[in-house]
């Protein structure tokens, strides 16, 4: 099927609508990031993919061990299946430390000690390392998500890429 574009010339696929957008608005992200009833997995999850515009598949394949706290980033597999590096600002870098704490167990505080190292087989996949428990999958992120947003989960990234775009900052 032809369409014609906005410059007026033929164009393919379905017609294109200038007011068309899935982006949300910054204020209406805020209310959301900064609400107190919802759990501090969840808005540090939200925040995360917010700030880095990350698809939330490769955020939540993240394991603690993976996070930089101190430079507010962490590597991640891409959908290309490359190694990429996000970076969050302070919202989230507020967040994290306390989300972080409680799905970690205490460390050895002896100098000499090794950090203990991430078990190869649970990365991306199975249980949390730490806790056993079971990893928050893409599925029920997105069901809570829209249980308190009535948003679609992947509108932050849509959102977050809109935000930087009107800043000026560059796609990759």
């Amino acid at each position: 099927m032809v369409w014609w574009s906005a410059t007026g010339g033929p164009r393919r696929g379905r017609p294109f609508y200038a007011e068309e957008t899935r982006a949300l608005e910054r204020a209406a992200i805020q209310r959301q990031l900064t609400r107190k009833d919802v759990p501090l997995r969840e808005k540090t999850l939200w925040r995360l993919l917010y700030e880095t515009a990350a698809r939330a598949s490769e955020v939540l394949a993240l394991n603690i061990d993976d996070l930089d706290l101190d430079a507010r980033r962490a590597p991640l597999r891409s959908k290309g299946g490359d190694t990429e590096w996000i970076h969050w600002s302070s919202g989230t870098a507020h967040l994290l430390p306390a989300s972080s704490a409680a799905a970690k167990p205490a460390r050895c505080s002896s100098p000499n000690a090794a950090p203990p190292q991430p078990d190869p087989s649970t990365r991306r996949q199975g249980p949390v390392p730490h806790t056993g428990r079971a990893r928050l999958g893409y599925d029920r992120a997105r069901v809570l998500f829209g249980q308190h947003t009535g948003w679609e989960l992947h509108q932050f990234r849509y959102s977050a890429a809109t935000h930087l775009g009107e800043q000026g900052v560059p796609s990759s």
